[in-house]
């Protein structure tokens, strides 16, 4: 099934996910850890994955003008030119045609740095996620059926069907689905496709806050962990600034700016991507740096 989706052009792309250990009596947080995706996590995403699929091409059948589907809009030549200026940098040609040709190129990627740089791959997927917009829900009587498309799994009609315990938006495709197959009818304003988009706002929204609380959890919980401690540890540099750095730590998988000394004039050049100091020292997107990880005590 994995192979079948990546032949018609699914991305496998990447995001830094961690897992805290809190001792049980204390509450203190002992330990961060990236998240392990074993092989079995692997094999029940790609049946929930072909699950969605299916259900969408069902209501929508049934329901051409209120499914609640899910898009991911393709991304534009100049959403991705940082990146491919970045991939330039190091001589990494990037094809970014299709969701295919790009997926190719960060499998050659992945193939070719393997045994002298294994993580470069995991940064370049990881820069690539950031440079496209978010996957939504709508209703599929407001837009034209060539704007369905999800880009990032390659498919033309999607929705989230697997998930009705933690998301409503599984919930209503399930009554869609129920009244799809006669089990029951589906209440008569779920027909209402502006009422269904309007529905599909608001769960966007709800999604955006989610992901702004799980940050701020993050971030609190990374505070507890690193408020006793001073650590040096190796960093990969995933955005330059004028007067910083942003850093991901990989062994940790947390991310966090770096403040350039004023004094040293750093100079930002956007095309290469690149800071460089009065002293000559330069820092590059995706070069490596030795980072001191500490919590900042000033207000």
């Amino acid at each position: 099934l994995r192979e079948k989706r990546m032949q018609n052009g699914a991305l496998s792309l990447a995001s830094p996910e961690v897992k805290f250990e809190v001792q049980n009596e204390t509450n203190d947080v002992t330990d961060v850890k990236l998240y392990e995706v074993r092989e079995t996590n692997k094999m029940v995403e790609e049946f929930m994955l072909l699950a969605n699929i299916e259900v969408a091409k069902r209501i929508l059948q049934q329901f051409p003008k209120c499914s609640m589907l899910r898009r991911h809009p393709r991304p534009t030549a100049e959403m991705f030119e940082p990146l491919v200026r970045t991939a330039a940098n190091y001589n990494i040609p990037l094809d970014i045609s299709s969701s295919k040709t790009l997926n190719d190129s960060l499998e050659q990627v992945e193939q070719k740095y393997r045994k002298t740089d294994p993580y470069l791959s995991t940064l370049l997927r990881i820069l690539t996620t950031r440079c496209m917009t978010q996957a939504v829900y709508f209703s599929s009587g407001e837009i034209s059926q060539d704007e369905y498309l999800h880009y990032g799994l390659a498919t033309p009609v999607y929705t989230h069907f697997t998930s009705p315990i933690r998301r409503y938006a599984d919930v209503i495709v399930h009554r869609q689905l129920q009244a799809c197959i006669g089990y029951s009818a589906l209440p008569l304003d779920l027909y209402d496709s502006k009422r269904m988009n309007s529905l599909a706002q608001q769960i966007n929204e709800r999604h955006k806050s989610a992901q702004q609380a799980s940050r701020g959890s993050i971030a609190l919980h990374t505070t507890m962990l690193f408020r006793d401690k001073t650590l040096v540890e190796e960093g990969r540099i995933l955005r330059v600034q004028k007067n910083g750095l942003v850093v991901l730590i990989p062994k940790y998988g947390l991310e966090g700016i770096v403040l350039l000394d004023e004094k040293l004039s750093p100079q930002l050049d956007k095309d290469a991507q690149l800071v460089k100091l009065s002293t000559g020292k330069e820092f590059r997107v995706m070069s490596k740096v030795k980072v001191k990880v500490t919590v900042d005590s000033n207000p």
